[in-house]
């Protein structure tokens, strides 16, 4: 239950003993234990008993000798915090078993939600984001099926018997689906931006966008190290790229910089 509650988990030696050098240095003493069925059910059922179950894998060392012992591996657990069936709640740190306190089990519980609801946030705005893109394709589907629909009516005005007015309205009603479908999809993209900046977690498409223009600026400064030049001196630089507006001055600012010196072990 200790190890489940600490870091890095750890493991239990049942069959060895400790011992103390006359320096002081401790040591330990395979001594040896039962190691059949109902010894390994034993344990088994003791990390079972904890609240909520701790996940363990027992193991036999020096089997067929006459000190066989197990090894009982404890990974740090992903549903902290862990006590014994009598409400007792301990970790392991820095070898020795320390009680958890009050503020201890809280700090836990307010890790594992915050952990839990960014697993749920990062699926669902995934799920938004996919959604998106399936509103964005359809929005590109339906303009080419209004250009498709318009050049055929152009080429056909002559000789077609049709009700001009008709397909007049019909091509506006149908420019209209479009434009609104695309304000919808602007304010879905807003919506999803914001939440992602509230919640701090990274923005996928803004970090892919970042680094597609830092290599950018690299590029443009090679070619055109007059552009540098006059960033250096602090002149006015026109910037231009549709993913631009997803990015503050100062944002802009600092990747210019990484992008004329990138940060150690970054290729080039």
């Amino acid at each position: 239950m200790a190890f489940a509650n600490s870091k890095h988990g750890g493991a239990i030696l049942v069959g060895v003993k400790e011992a103390r050098k006359s320096t002081g240095e401790q040591y330990g003493v395979v001594v040896g234990c039962e190691v059949g069925d109902k010894a390994r059910l034993q344990i088994l059922d003791k990390a079972l008993s904890c609240q909520p179950p701790v996940p363990v894998e027992v193991f036999v060392e020096a089997e067929g000798s006459a000190t066989p012992f197990f090894r009982i591996e404890i990974p740090s657990g992903s549903q902290k915090p862990y006590g014994t069936s009598g409400g007792t709640y301990k970790t392991r740190e820095d070898g020795r078993l320390r009680a958890l306190t009050p503020t201890d089990l809280l700090g836990i519980l307010v890790e594992r939600e915050s952990l839990l609801f960014e697993e749920r946030f990062r699926k669902a705005t995934a799920q938004l984001v996919d959604e998106m893109k399936t509103t964005a394709g359809t929005v590109a589907d339906l303009n080419k099926t209004i250009k498709e629909e318009v050049e055929g009516i152009s080429s056909t005005l002559g000789w077609t018997d049709m009700k001009v007015d008709d397909t007049a309205s019909d091509i506006a009603n149908t420019k209209r689906i479009a434009r609104e479908t695309s304000e919808r999809t602007e304010d879905i993209e807003r919506r999803l931006i914001s939440l992602l900046a509230h919640s701090k977690v990274p923005d996928p498409v803004k970090e892919a966008a970042r680094s597609g223009l830092v290599k950018q600026f690299r590029q443009e400064f090679k070619k055109k190290p007059e552009v540098l030049k006059a960033i250096m001196e602090g002149k006015s630089v026109s910037l231009t790229g549709e993913k631009i507006n997803l990015f503050t001055q100062e944002e802009l600012v600092a990747m210019m910089l990484e992008a004329v010196n990138p940060p150690e072990g970054q290729a080039v």
